[in-house]
Protein backbone atom coordinates (compact mmCIF):
# COMPACT_ATOMS: atom_id res chain seq x y z
CA UNK A 1 0.00 0.00 0.00
CA UNK A 2 1.13 3.54 -0.79
CA UNK A 3 -0.30 6.77 0.57
CA UNK A 4 0.46 10.16 -0.96
CA UNK A 5 -0.71 13.66 -0.09
CA UNK A 6 -0.09 16.84 -2.08
CA UNK A 7 2.75 15.29 -4.05
CA UNK A 8 4.53 13.76 -1.06
CA UNK A 9 4.58 9.99 -0.57
CA UNK A 10 3.93 9.50 3.14
CA UNK A 11 4.00 5.71 3.33
CA UNK A 12 5.50 2.67 1.57
CA UNK A 13 7.83 3.68 -1.28
CA UNK A 14 10.91 5.44 0.00
CA UNK A 15 10.44 4.06 3.52
CA UNK A 16 11.49 0.79 5.19
CA UNK A 17 8.00 -0.13 6.38
CA UNK A 18 4.49 0.14 4.95
CA UNK A 19 1.73 2.05 6.74
CA UNK A 20 0.33 0.32 9.81
CA UNK A 21 -2.37 0.83 12.42
CA UNK A 22 -4.78 2.12 9.78
CA UNK A 23 -7.95 3.55 11.28
CA UNK A 24 -11.09 4.80 9.57
CA UNK A 25 -14.13 6.25 11.30
CA UNK A 26 -17.02 7.03 8.96
CA UNK A 27 -20.05 9.03 9.95
CA UNK A 28 -23.02 11.01 8.66
CA UNK A 29 -25.87 13.05 10.10
CA UNK A 30 -28.68 10.89 11.47
CA UNK A 31 -31.98 12.38 12.59
CA UNK A 32 -33.78 10.71 15.49
CA UNK A 33 -37.58 10.74 15.22
CA UNK A 34 -39.74 9.75 18.19
CA UNK A 35 -43.44 9.67 17.30
CA UNK A 36 -46.19 9.69 19.96
CA UNK A 37 -47.16 6.15 21.01
CA UNK A 38 -44.78 4.64 18.40
CA UNK A 39 -43.40 1.20 19.19
CA UNK A 40 -39.90 2.03 17.90
CA UNK A 41 -37.73 5.09 17.47
CA UNK A 42 -37.15 6.08 13.82
CA UNK A 43 -33.68 6.99 12.53
CA UNK A 44 -33.30 8.90 9.24
CA UNK A 45 -29.97 9.29 7.41
CA UNK A 46 -29.48 12.90 6.36
CA UNK A 47 -26.20 12.65 4.44
CA UNK A 48 -23.13 14.82 5.02
CA UNK A 49 -20.93 11.72 5.05
CA UNK A 50 -17.34 12.06 6.23
CA UNK A 51 -14.39 9.89 7.17
CA UNK A 52 -11.66 10.26 9.76
CA UNK A 53 -8.51 8.45 8.49
CA UNK A 54 -5.35 7.73 10.49
CA UNK A 55 -2.21 5.67 9.91
CA UNK A 56 1.30 5.30 11.31
CA UNK A 57 4.66 5.07 9.52
CA UNK A 58 8.10 4.27 10.90
CA UNK A 59 10.69 6.74 9.62
CA UNK A 60 14.46 6.27 9.80
CA UNK A 61 17.12 8.99 9.95
CA UNK A 62 20.90 9.29 9.70
CA UNK A 63 21.22 10.59 13.26
CA UNK A 64 19.10 10.86 16.41
CA UNK A 65 19.35 14.65 16.09
CA UNK A 66 17.78 14.50 12.60
CA UNK A 67 14.93 12.40 13.99
CA UNK A 68 14.30 14.85 16.84
CA UNK A 69 14.32 17.82 14.43
CA UNK A 70 11.82 16.06 12.16
CA UNK A 71 9.53 15.33 15.11
CA UNK A 72 9.42 18.98 16.13
CA UNK A 73 8.95 20.48 12.64
CA UNK A 74 7.04 17.94 10.51
CA UNK A 75 3.66 19.52 11.34
CA UNK A 76 4.76 22.47 9.17
CA UNK A 77 5.71 20.35 6.13
CA UNK A 78 2.23 19.49 4.86
CA UNK A 79 -0.37 21.92 3.44
CA UNK A 80 -3.92 22.24 4.77
CA UNK A 81 -5.41 20.50 1.75
CA UNK A 82 -4.22 18.68 -1.37
CA UNK A 83 -4.62 15.61 -3.54
CA UNK A 84 -4.88 12.52 -1.27
CA UNK A 85 -4.37 9.13 -2.97
CA UNK A 86 -4.30 5.62 -1.50
CA UNK A 87 -2.86 2.96 -3.81
CA UNK A 88 -3.96 -0.35 -2.28
CA UNK A 89 -1.98 -2.66 -4.59
CA UNK A 90 1.81 -2.90 -4.67
CA UNK A 91 1.81 -3.85 -8.37
CA UNK A 92 0.50 -0.47 -9.60
CA UNK A 93 -2.96 -1.88 -10.41
CA UNK A 94 -4.97 1.33 -11.01
CA UNK A 95 -8.28 -0.46 -10.39
CA UNK A 96 -7.45 -0.44 -6.66
CA UNK A 97 -6.57 3.27 -6.41
CA UNK A 98 -8.71 5.53 -4.22
CA UNK A 99 -8.98 9.30 -3.81
CA UNK A 100 -10.18 10.97 -0.62
CA UNK A 101 -12.60 13.70 -1.68
CA UNK A 102 -12.47 17.03 0.13
CA UNK A 103 -9.35 16.11 2.14
CA UNK A 104 -8.02 18.22 5.00
CA UNK A 105 -4.83 17.70 6.96
CA UNK A 106 -5.72 17.35 10.64
CA UNK A 107 -2.18 16.95 11.93
CA UNK A 108 0.66 14.61 12.89
CA UNK A 109 1.31 13.11 16.30
CA UNK A 110 4.17 11.32 18.00
CA UNK A 111 3.27 9.16 20.98
CA UNK A 112 5.49 9.25 24.04
CA UNK A 113 8.40 6.89 23.40
CA UNK A 114 7.94 6.94 19.60
CA UNK A 115 11.46 8.39 19.17
CA UNK A 116 13.95 5.55 19.58
CA UNK A 117 17.45 6.50 18.53
CA UNK A 118 17.38 7.05 14.77
CA UNK A 119 13.83 5.75 14.20
CA UNK A 120 10.55 7.53 14.76
CA UNK A 121 6.90 6.47 14.66
CA UNK A 122 4.83 9.14 12.88
CA UNK A 123 1.01 9.09 13.07
CA UNK A 124 -0.92 11.02 10.40
CA UNK A 125 -4.52 12.23 10.74
CA UNK A 126 -6.69 13.31 7.79
CA UNK A 127 -10.39 14.01 7.38
CA UNK A 128 -12.46 14.10 4.21
CA UNK A 129 -15.78 13.25 2.60
CA UNK A 130 -15.51 9.73 1.14
CA UNK A 131 -12.99 7.50 -0.64
CA UNK A 132 -13.82 7.09 -4.35
CA UNK A 133 -12.12 5.07 -7.12
CA UNK A 134 -9.62 7.00 -9.24
CA UNK A 135 -7.25 6.28 -12.12
CA UNK A 136 -4.61 8.60 -10.65
CA UNK A 137 -1.52 6.68 -9.52
CA UNK A 138 1.21 7.57 -7.06
CA UNK A 139 4.64 8.11 -8.53
CA UNK A 140 7.36 5.87 -7.02
CA UNK A 141 8.24 8.34 -4.28
CA UNK A 142 8.78 12.00 -3.48
CA UNK A 143 12.15 11.82 -5.26
CA UNK A 144 11.91 8.76 -7.53
CA UNK A 145 14.98 9.92 -9.43
CA UNK A 146 17.63 11.49 -7.24
CA UNK A 147 21.12 11.33 -8.73
CA UNK A 148 24.39 12.75 -7.42
CA UNK A 149 26.97 13.88 -9.98
CA UNK A 150 30.34 13.99 -8.15
CA UNK A 151 32.14 15.74 -11.00
CA UNK A 152 29.72 18.65 -10.65
CA UNK A 153 28.98 18.35 -6.94
CA UNK A 154 25.26 18.52 -7.79
CA UNK A 155 22.25 16.37 -6.87
CA UNK A 156 19.44 16.24 -9.42
CA UNK A 157 15.91 15.35 -8.27
CA UNK A 158 12.89 15.05 -10.55
CA UNK A 159 9.31 13.87 -10.33
CA UNK A 160 5.76 14.54 -11.48
CA UNK A 161 2.44 15.18 -9.76
CA UNK A 162 -1.03 14.53 -11.21
CA UNK A 163 -3.48 17.28 -10.27
CA UNK A 164 -7.23 17.62 -9.75
CA UNK A 165 -9.70 20.03 -11.29
CA UNK A 166 -9.88 23.35 -9.46
CA UNK A 167 -6.29 23.28 -8.19
CA UNK A 168 -4.68 26.73 -8.09
CA UNK A 169 -1.28 25.69 -6.70
CA UNK A 170 0.84 22.69 -5.79
CA UNK A 171 3.33 22.22 -2.93
CA UNK A 172 6.32 19.91 -3.39
CA UNK A 173 8.37 18.63 -0.43
CA UNK A 174 11.68 16.87 -1.11
CA UNK A 175 12.03 13.45 0.55
CA UNK A 176 15.57 14.49 1.52
CA UNK A 177 16.45 18.20 1.77
CA UNK A 178 19.25 19.98 -0.02
CA UNK A 179 21.93 21.81 1.94
CA UNK A 180 21.10 25.06 0.14
CA UNK A 181 18.34 26.41 -2.13
CA UNK A 182 18.22 24.45 -5.42
CA UNK A 183 17.37 25.68 -8.89
CA UNK A 184 13.93 24.38 -9.89
CA UNK A 185 12.29 24.12 -13.31
CA UNK A 186 8.62 23.18 -13.69
CA UNK A 187 6.27 22.38 -16.55
CA UNK A 188 2.48 22.09 -16.36
CA UNK A 189 1.35 19.54 -18.96
CA UNK A 190 -2.30 19.96 -20.00
CA UNK A 191 -4.83 17.22 -20.64
CA UNK A 192 -5.37 16.55 -24.35
CA UNK A 193 -7.92 19.01 -25.73
CA UNK A 194 -7.70 21.29 -22.69
CA UNK A 195 -6.14 24.79 -22.57
CA UNK A 196 -2.57 25.53 -21.54
CA UNK A 197 -2.47 27.08 -18.04
CA UNK A 198 0.40 29.31 -16.98
CA UNK A 199 2.49 28.46 -13.94
CA UNK A 200 5.12 30.21 -11.81
CA UNK A 201 7.20 29.44 -8.73
CA UNK A 202 6.04 31.23 -5.60
CA UNK A 203 9.21 33.03 -4.54
CA UNK A 204 12.38 30.97 -4.42
CA UNK A 205 12.64 27.25 -3.73
CA UNK A 206 13.98 26.35 -0.29
CA UNK A 207 16.15 23.39 0.64
CA UNK A 208 13.00 21.42 1.61
CA UNK A 209 10.73 22.16 -1.35
CA UNK A 210 8.79 24.75 -3.32
CA UNK A 211 5.30 25.94 -4.28
CA UNK A 212 3.97 26.45 -7.81
CA UNK A 213 1.03 28.80 -8.51
CA UNK A 214 -1.23 28.39 -11.54
CA UNK A 215 -2.56 31.29 -13.59
CA UNK A 216 -6.11 29.91 -13.34
CA UNK A 217 -7.91 27.01 -11.64
CA UNK A 218 -7.33 23.78 -13.58
CA UNK A 219 -10.46 22.98 -15.63
CA UNK A 220 -10.33 19.14 -15.34
CA UNK A 221 -8.55 16.34 -13.50
CA UNK A 222 -5.33 15.00 -14.99
CA UNK A 223 -3.05 18.00 -15.55
CA UNK A 224 0.52 16.93 -14.71
CA UNK A 225 3.13 19.07 -12.96
CA UNK A 226 6.60 17.89 -13.98
CA UNK A 227 9.60 19.27 -12.08
CA UNK A 228 13.38 18.97 -11.85
CA UNK A 229 15.69 20.42 -9.18
CA UNK A 230 19.47 20.99 -9.20
CA UNK A 231 21.40 21.70 -6.01
CA UNK A 232 23.91 20.64 -3.39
Amino acid sequence: MRIAYSGTTLAADGFLAPPRDLGLNGQQLVQTVQLPRALYTLFLSRGNRSVDFTFTVERFFDTAADAAYFELTHQNDLPDTGLFIVQCADDDDPSLNLRLTGPAFQGVSFAAGSLKGQSLLVSYHFVGSVFLPTTISISPGADPESTYYPELGVTVKKNYLTLLAGATSAAITFASPYEGSPQVYVELIPVSGQPIVGRALRGQATNTGFIVDFAAPLPVDGYVLSWIAFGT
